[in-house]
């Protein structure tokens, strides 16, 4: 709380104002009061006033000398202080004149400061108010906190726990270094991003031989064609499909178009993996549990006759030996490509053949 502080001024009252107009009214009353007393007693000083004598022939009256000399000057005394007290009064009336403005001034001042303080205090009042609401909410957050501070406590009890614990010995399994071609009934697996995800080639390279006429019909005026299938699950696949060059004008004249058109043969030369979605596949803990994608194709598959070819990507490396470990242990023969972030899933009948152990 604010204190009003008290002004050392003195303040300017009405009172001093009347005190000072009242005596100098009195002073101005016993003045005339004065000077009415000597005009009064003027004739006396004078004496009485000789009779008229009765006219004489002749005989001129003798002039009557009146000294009056010291009641002008009483006079003049008393006009000169009569003057010297108006103008006193005068000066008297423009000091009260003055101090009247001057409190004037004095009293806007103060109602302007009576102003300002009450901003002052409002402003005060908000800030206190600002404050108090500061405060409730650190209150809440320390209280909305202290869960999490004490879960915080107990996760480090458990780390500490943890630390104390021997280091858990873990056996790994090395297979023996022999691979051998995977042939027919070969399945292809996606590892990337901490994903596996099944590529069903088979489904996309029947549905390749079913476009073939229409390829084999644009073939015989060009040497290649490029297509794409639809998407099957979360891929679909790029394609070429070359024309044999037969003739020795054909294998002379590289940039000429064919020189026959019937009579040619043809074949798939190479094609590529196109991914759909930019997240796909299942994570290690949901393509081994009930109902996966990854376990419905595996268990579908024969582990005497089907054979498992994983794509690696630098990223999933250890989600790769974990599924190879789990294959292995039912039988399947697994083969592992590893393969650069930027490199995509492409075959040719140029490439290699994978072999598993």
């Amino acid at each position: 709380m604010s204190r009003r502080r008290r002004s050392t001024e003195p303040a300017f009252g009405s009172d001093s104002f009347l005190d000072v107009v009242a005596n100098l009214v009195g002073i101005v009353l016993i003045i005339i009061v004065l000077v009415g007393a000597r005009i009064r007693h003027l004739p006396q000083l004078l004496g009485p006033v000789p009779a008229q004598p009765e006219p004489r022939a002749a005989v001129e009256p003798e002039p009557v000398v009146i000294d009056t000399s010291k009641e002008e000057a009483e006079i003049r005394q008393a006009r000169e202080a009569i003057a010297d007290l108006q103008l006193r009064l005068l000066e008297s009336v423009k000091r009260l004149e003055q101090r009247g403005r001057q409190r004037v001034e004095v009293e806007a001042a103060v109602r302007a400061e009576s102003a300002t303080r009450g901003q002052v205090q409002r402003a005060l009042e908000a800030q206190q108010a600002s404050n108090a609401a500061l405060q409730a909410q650190v209150k809440d957050r320390e209280a909305s906190q202290k869960p999490l501070r004490e879960r915080l406590a107990e996760l480090n009890q458990a780390i500490k726990q943890l630390e104390q614990r021997p280091p858990e010995r873990r056996a790994l399994r090395y297979h023996l270094p022999v691979s051998k071609p995977l042939g027919a009934g070969e399945l292809l697996f996606e590892c990337r991003g901490g994903r596996v995800s099944f590529i069903d080639l088979q489904a996309l390279l029947d549905e390749v031989r079913l476009k073939l006429p229409s390829a084999v019909e644009e073939l015989s005026s060009k040497w290649e064609v490029s297509a794409e299938t639809g998407p099957i699950g979360a891929y679909k696949l790029r394609y070429t499909v070359v024309r044999e060059r037969s003739g020795p004008l054909d294998t002379a004249f590289t940039s000429l178009p064919p020189a026959e058109r019937r009579g040619f043969s043809y074949g798939l030369d190479g094609w590529e993996v196109v991914p759909i979605w930019a997240v796909r596949g299942e994570t290690l803990e949901e393509a081994v549990a009930e109902g996966s994608r990854f376990r419905a194709v595996v268990e579908a598959s024969d582990p005497q006759t089907a054979a498992l070819t994983f794509f690696v990507y630098p990223d999933s490396f250890a989600l790769y030996r974990e599924l190879r470990d789990l294959l292995f242990e039912r039988g399947f023969v697994v083969a592992g490509r590893p393969l650069l972030m930027d490199a995509p899933i492409s075959g040719s009948r140029k490439g290699s053949i994978s072999r598993g152990q």
